[in-house]
């Protein structure tokens, strides 16, 4: 975890986009793909909203990495996608018919008696979501970190963030992946 960057130098937005990639990448769920990401440059964030996000461990760090990327887990992933990425997959053959699988199998079954059961009990929805959007977050900082930057895994203001942002209800503030040289 590196905790002091060069502040004013920039992180190409082909690092960034590798960091993303891999977080897209990572395994998750019923391919429910939980975290959600905001990419802000440091520089372009308004003091005031900077501000918000601090916290007395991440002020110093928020102040000097140059990119920003602050990570949500979405728990309305699953209801909104009610099986359509299982039914891609399906689709393309990657969850193949000589195992079960099938249009219907996901809409008759795997939605209805695993995914939408799993959303009414929170604790262990937000554990699995939790589990996949860390495991998301830990690839973005492997490739960060494979592309020459250095990058820590911080906390900001988990009481502002969402408010500073205007995300969704059902998106919870987890971390802030700090990124530069």
């Amino acid at each position: 975890s590196i905790r002091f960057f060069e502040p004013d130098k920039p992180v190409e937005r082909e690092k960034i986009q590798i960091m993303l990639e891999a977080m897209r990448l990572a395994s998750c769920a019923v391919q429910a793909h939980w975290l959600r990401a905001i990419v802000v440059e440091r520089d372009k964030l308004p003091p005031e909203k900077l501000n918000q996000l601090k916290t007395p461990v991440a002020a110093l760090t928020l102040d000097l990495a140059p990119v920003h990327i602050y990570l949500f887990c979405d728990l309305g992933s699953v209801n909104r996608i009610k099986g359509s990425r299982l039914k891609e997959l399906v689709d393309v053959g990657a969850l193949a018919p000589t195992h079960g699988w099938s249009h219907k199998f996901v809409d008759e079954f795997v939605y209805p008696q695993i995914l939408e059961p799993m959303t009414k009990n929170l604790q262990g929805y937000m554990a699995a979501a939790v589990a996949d959007a860390g495991g998301a977050a830990h690839m973005a900082l492997l490739a960060g970190v494979d592309e020459g930057l250095g990058v820590c895994l911080n906390t900001p203001n988990p009481f502002l963030t969402r408010q500073v942002f205007g995300v969704p209800e059902d998106w919870v503030p987890m971390w802030v992946l700090l990124v530069g040289y």
